[in-house]
């Protein structure tokens, strides 16, 4: 049975369909609710879409594809006695009701329109905010215009010069090309950090029948600074020949004090070290959480809304909290006020931090209406908000001082034990408790044995991606909602890649960074973009004109553009690996260039002489077409590895690219070849296929499996691991071991 939509008075319309059929359901049969899936208007893609000599007027178009939301929307609209706009509380969301506005009111003016904010999917707050509808904040949105102008601004000016000077379809953001200086900066201080020498000791004394370490931490009243082996050599004698005894016991409390709940970045950090998720994925999984998910027969938005930069909480929030852990865990745990953490530096506060709606709704109770990765984000949400509330955990820290008769050499052993856990009963606890013996001041003490380690200082740390969300955050470049976009964007560019967790620029992101250092100082200058987002929060709050903000930062980035147009020098040369090989159709020597598939060998007289070859492995197999004579060279296309003649195009001769490995069905006498799926993966597969349909899923290698016997075993590498199985269904033979092993 079709659903009448047609009789019924209000219109509500949100970004997407799961949003849409929650809110729908709260508000029962006087309400319909559709989606404009995000975004339905935008700048051209095919022009600059911006008329500069019209107050920076911006010339908004359908995006493609969206022809029929707008339909369906003006259709829903008709007749309709209210239409509330309900997208994402923030600029975005104020955009998507405004552009949505324009078109509804194009068509009819008596159609009230109404702007509906909440800030969590739930029926108490969808209720409550159609009993409040406000007016589109058109201060929001000039903030959101002003920040998609400037971009634009940078974007399409400034990218075209890159594609002349530098390399085809490259591109050039505001804001991440700071986050690429601060990967390029970072790498720089790596690469000229000069390592020093230093030198740990640490001490074994007994007393009666108690035993102690001590660190050495004081020589005459100094710091310990030992910078060579022949200087740890003779204090090491020293030390070795004096008389210890028991200076000082001092005992104190340490208090581990309670984290605030999360805001965005604090929870993209938390699960990139955690769960290694992307900035990305966690916020896809967030949004899944916050727009609803079926509890029993409801459904039920767990989080609030997720994109924020304030550590505040409602007071019904918190009373709720507190009551929570008074009934779980006891008074004891709960401090006599409400917790209220301190405001960061350039936060807008316009939204709570990240919290469940509901804290009763537990991980565990909820863990099955949940899948694995949403389970993990609830549990890192709930388990912070509950927290952040509660008391903080207290340790007796004891610290005894070991000296010499001489007063030169003091040894400091400390230990601590939990006196109570506070917060530390929600969450593990992550440190140790070091009990010391009980000894007295005054009393001696033997050296037993010395233990010395020379160290050397390291470079700065290459960025991961929660320190490097944390710099953005720290410096104000970026907001809570472009984080994730910074980082897809210059990984996506390949100005920088992404291994074992660290990013390090490319040789193109380090040349493109170096050319924007050169000729735009300020506008990849990180106080700069600092500031020009301290003025899109002005806009928002109405006490600056956004004219104000774009005009001189056009005028003065179309100085720098020009001066960048005439100067900037052709690099494309720069960009190009020679190999100390020769073209073998016409002599020139030979490059590596970055091809649609992938790296490859070319010749440096492209295009007058198209020879090209692969830079994939092939484990040294050479061989001639059988056609011609010519070479078969290693090539990739979107179906993967193959092999060509070398003479293409005039002679066409491709061969499957082959593992050389005899498929190990018993009474086959094919070879194993390699495949690619149409979402990207590799498998192997008999060369006789379909006669044959062995096929496996990792790479073979040549090896029998040393507990059944089957001919071959397979190779796969995880995070840093190398996984050997064998594929025999009926046997387990496995081997874990470090990358770094083989």
């Amino acid at each position: 049975m079709v659903k009448n939509t047609t009789n019924k008075e209000n219109l509500v319309i949100v970004e997407s369909p799961a949003k849409a059929k929650t809110i729908e359901r709260y508000l029962g049969e006087d309400f319909q609710v559709i989606a404009s899936m995000g975004h339905i208007i935008d700048l051209p893609k095919s022009n600059f879409g911006v008329d500069v000599d019209n107050n920076f007027m911006p010339n908004y178009v359908v995006i493609k594809g969206k022809e029929e939301i707008i339909r369906k929307i003006k259709k829903h609209a008709a007749g309709k006695k209210t239409i509330y706009l309900a997208a994402d509380p923030d600029r975005e969301g104020e955009m998507i009701c405004w552009h949505i506005s324009n078109v509804i009111s194009a068509k009819s003016s008596k159609i009230e329109i109404k702007r509906i904010l909440f800030n969590e999917i739930t029926k108490a707050a969808i209720s409550e905010a159609i009993k409040n509808p406000v007016e589109i904040d058109i201060k929001k949105v000039n903030s959101q215009q002003t920040r998609r102008i400037l971009d634009r601004i940078v974007g399409y000016k400034l990218s075209p010069l890159l594609w002349r000077k530098v390399k085809k379809k490259l591109s050039a953001g505001r804001v991440q090309s700071v986050a690429l200086k601060l990967i390029v900066d970072r790498e720089n201080g790596i690469k000229a950090f000069t390592p020093k020498e230093y030198w740990n000791v640490k001490g074994f004394f007994s007393a009666k029948k108690h035993k102690l370490e001590g660190k050495l931490e004081k020589i005459d009243s100094k710091k310990v600074e030992i910078s060579s082996e022949s200087e740890m050599t003779k204090i090491k004698k020293s030390i070795l020949d004096s008389k210890f005894h028991i200076s000082e016991i001092k005992k104190r409390k340490k208090s581990k004090k309670t984290p605030p709940p999360f805001i965005t970045s604090t929870l993209q950090q938390e699960a990139s070290n955690k769960y290694r998720f992307s900035p990305t994925k966690t916020m896809k999984i967030a949004q899944e959480l916050y727009e609803g998910v079926a509890i029993g027969s409801d459904t039920t938005g767990l989080i609030n809304y997720m994109r924020t930069d304030s550590t505040r909480i409602s007071k019904s929030a918190i009373d709720s909290v507190r009551n929570y852990i008074q009934g779980k865990f006891g008074k004891e745990y709960l401090p006599p006020k409400a917790k209220l953490y301190s405001k960061k530096k350039h936060s807008q506060d316009a939204h709570e931090a990240i919290r469940p709606t509901n804290v009763d709704f537990t991980p565990a109770e909820i863990k099955n209406n949940l899948s694995k990765e949403q389970f993990k984000i609830y549990s890192l949400i709930w388990e912070r908000f509950v927290v952040s509330q509660m008391k903080a955990a207290i340790f007796d820290v004891t610290e005894i001082s070991l000296i010499d008769e001489k007063d030169k050499f003091l040894f400091k052993a400390t230990g601590q034990v939990l006196k109570f856990p506070g917060f530390y009963k929600v969450y593990k606890i992550d440190e140790k408790n070091k009990v010391l013996p009980k000894v007295k001041e005054g009393e001696a003490v033997n050296l037993d044995n010395l233990e010395t380690e020379q160290k050397f200082t390291e470079p700065p740390s290459r960025f991961t991606i929660a320190a490097l969300i944390k710099t953005l955050e720290k410096e104000g470049v970026g907001r809570p909602s472009t984080y994730a976009s910074i980082i897809n964007t210059i990984q996506k560019r390949t100005y920088v890649i992404y291994e074992e967790r660290k990013f390090s620029p490319t040789k193109l992101g380090d040349l493109v960074n170096g050319l924007l250092v050169e000729f735009f100082p300020e506008i990849i200058d990180v106080k700069f973009t600092s500031r020009l987002e301290e003025s899109l929060d002005l806009i928002e709050q109405g006490t600056q004109d956004w004219l104000a903000v774009i005009r001189p930062f056009y005028q003065d980035f179309l100085k720098e553009l020009g001066r960048a147009s005439r100067e900037m020098k052709y690099m494309k040369k720069e960009l190009l690996e020679k190999i100390d090989r020769k073209c073998p159709k016409c002599g020139s020597d030979l490059v590596i260039r970055d091809g649609r598939y992938g790296k490859f060998i070319s010749c440096t007289k492209y295009p007058e002489c198209k020879y090209t070859e692969s830079l994939l492995d092939d484990k040294g197999k050479s061989f001639n077409c059988e056609k011609c004579g010519g070479k078969m060279v290693l090539k990739l296309s979107k179906h993967g590895r193959f092999y060509a003649c070398s003479n293409y195009p005039d002679c066409k001769n491709i061969k499957p690219y082959s593992t050389n490995i005899k498929c190990p069905k018993e009474g086959c006498d094919g070879e194993l070849l390699e495949k690619k799926s149409k979402k990207g993966k590799y498998y192997y597969r008999c060369s006789n296929y379909p006669d044959c349909d062995f096929i496996v899923f990792n790479y073979p290698i040549e090896s029998k499996c040393p507990k059944c016997g089957f001919p071959i075993l397979t190779r796969r590498v995880y995070k840093g691991k190398v996984y050997i199985n064998c594929p025999n269904a009926q046997c387990e033979f496995k081997i874990i071991k470090n990358k770094k092993e083989e």
